[in-house]
């Protein structure tokens, strides 16, 4: 069944470079092993399966929030043993597939055309010319392979796709080690022997951030106003319109000072007026 994948996507590739008047040719033998191939979630410290020996379930924990959305890389790590298989002096690859399982409790979201290899103008794998994604329930392989006789050499990230966690709890994504590898100069398979790479993804209750008001909280700027443009609070240095406020608390002194001697005055009469009774 494996042989018989590989060769439907061969074929129908073929078909492709045909039609666009470029040949190629595919050579059903000479496997180069030796590339390393690896997934992992960009801003997640720790969430990668470029370890050896590769992180099977729950050996690798991703916290990510239930209901947020994040991107798994497919990264070229190492071309180390790929075969030099056209003796040209450069040992190259001409095409590459990442296949990837997600469990249940995860939503694949899927990119416009195949943009999970990038943008149409600039790819992430700069020599990617045929594009492809062969999507199933549970399933992803994007792939893509160079038109014509070319190789290319690069390392680094070639594929990216977007899933939501879903439902809290704890699920996996595999890098299936099947259908995960690089086409020799021929468009053989060359493959790495890591076996399947696992990220287990733990979605948690998403937490309110630093900073963020208690929704039950009282309004602070009720308990304690304060003057804004436009209000009649005066601030310091200003009075109701902005001017000097001088003015203003010498007349409330006077008035203050007046009442005062006015019931001094009227305490000394009403004792007066006693003793003369």
């Amino acid at each position: 069944m494996r042989r018989l994948h590989r060769y439907a996507f061969i074929g129908a590739a073929a078909v492709a470079v045909a039609a666009a008047a470029v040949a190629w040719r595919v050579s059903p033998a000479a496997a180069a092993p030796g590339p390393d191939l690896y997934i992992d979630i960009p801003g997640v410290d720790g969430c990668t399966t470029d370890l050896s020996p590769p992180p099977g379930e729950g050996d690798v924990i991703c916290t990510v929030e239930q209901g947020a959305q994040f991107a798994v890389r497919g990264v070229v790590s190492s071309l180390d043993g790929l075969a030099d298989l056209n003796e040209n002096t450069v040992a190259g690859y001409a095409g590459l597939q990442f296949r990837f399982f997600y469990a249940d409790g995860l939503v694949h979201v899927d990119r416009p055309g195949e943009t999970e290899l990038g943008p149409p103008a600039s790819p992430y794998w700069p020599d990617c010319s045929i594009r492809g994604e062969f999507n199933s329930s549970g399933a992803l392989l994007p792939s893509c392979l160079i038109a014509g006789e070319g190789e290319s050499t690069y390392v680094g990230r070639a594929v990216e796709v977007d899933f939501v966690c879903a439902t809290a709890g704890r699920h996996t994504i595999t890098l299936d080690e099947s259908f995960s590898y690089l086409h020799n100069e021929f468009h053989g398979t060359a493959s790495e022997d890591d076996g399947d790479e696992v990220l287990t993804i733990e979605c948690v209750a998403a937490s309110s951030a630093p900073g963020t008001p208690d929704p039950a909280a009282p309004d602070p700027s009720l308990l304690q106003p304060s003057a804004r443009d436009g209000d009649d609070l005066p601030t310091a240095g200003s009075g109701p319109a902005g001017g000097n406020d001088s003015g203003l608390l010498a007349a409330i002194a006077a008035g203050v000072a007046a009442m005062a001697v006015a019931a001094i005055a009227g305490g000394v009469l009403l004792a007066r007026r006693r003793r003369l009774k």
